[in-house]
């Protein structure tokens, strides 16, 4: 009897569990559709043109691609796999053309003229300030392991 009681309660809580679960779903179902339908006004569309900003850049490039995509190719798969790389050329070029190269025109040789100014500015004062010198202290020295392995190579017994 007692385990039929036992077996009751769990197939209730089971029942309850699932009932929960399918009330969840169903609000997070609505609250998908809720953020779907407040987002559609927000995200740009693949056909959004894009324009010119209104302040000046440094960048002489368009903004919109260059490239269009052309209509579906009537089951021709050459014409298909010319397309693909088309494509492929045209962004590689994009993303080389984006790409500036990095020069270092720093060289610790030759020191800018900002530098051999200053310098002549602050010759005459002679702060020729040098720094003492590191004493060495035994006590900072002193190793006790090795002390310790010394000790014990002095005092060994000899056979």
């Amino acid at each position: 009897m007692d385990k039929v009681i036992i077996a009751v309660m769990v197939i209730t809580f089971l029942y309850k569990m699932y009932k929960n679960f399918k009330k969840e779903m169903q609000t997070a179902a609505e609250r998908t559709k809720k953020a779907v339908e407040a987002l559609k006004d927000k995200v740009p569309t693949i056909a959004t043109v894009v324009t010119h900003p209104n302040y000046k850049t440094t960048y002489d490039k368009a903004l919109a691609d260059d490239y269009v995509l052309e209509p579906v190719f009537d089951n021709n798969k050459q014409d298909y796999f010319k397309e693909k790389t088309k494509a492929k050329q045209v962004r590689d070029e994009l993303s080389n053309s984006r790409k500036k190269p990095g020069y270092d025109y720093y060289n610790p040789e030759t020191p800018a003229p900002e530098v051999i100014k200053n310098r002549a500015i602050h010759k005459p004062h002679n702060h020729n300030f040098e720094f003492p010198k590191k004493e060495k202290h035994l006590a900072a020295d002193f190793n006790f392991r090795q002390a310790l392995i010394y000790d014990a190579i002095l005092r060994r017994p000899e056979y």
